[in-house]
């Protein structure tokens, strides 16, 4: 299984885009938005038994992406397009982190 994240498709247009470190966040959607844009019920976080690492994957469909190393159990999360303009070889991924007042753009 990959943990290259593949393309979902675009429902909203970005509003705002926002840098952390290297990293562009150009949209992020909250769990359940973002089931609901690709078609889903579920998100699973896996662990890759040999490294270590977290990435996810979106039940019944090819969409997967990264997990934030510093992600708590309880931690308010969404799941954000991200770009890292310093590594030109890698394509935009999705990315699940904490919910932060970096990333947000509007509270409602």
């Amino acid at each position: 299984m990959s943990t290259q994240a593949k393309e979902a498709p675009q429902t909203e247009t970005p509003t705002n885009t926002t840098e952390l470190g290297n990293l562009k966040f150009l949209q992020s959607y909250t769990p359940r938005q973002f089931k609901e844009m690709v078609g889903a019920d579920s998100i699973d976080i896996i662990k890759n038994p040999n490294t270590g690492k977290l990435f996810f994957n979106v039940v019944g469909t090819d969409v997967s992406g990264k997990v934030s190393k510093d992600l708590g159990a309880n931690d308010e999360v969404v799941i954000t397009k991200c770009d890292d303009p310093t590594n030109p070889e890698e394509e935009p991924f999705w990315m699940i982190h904490k919910k932060g007042a970096d990333n947000v753009v509007r509270t409602l």
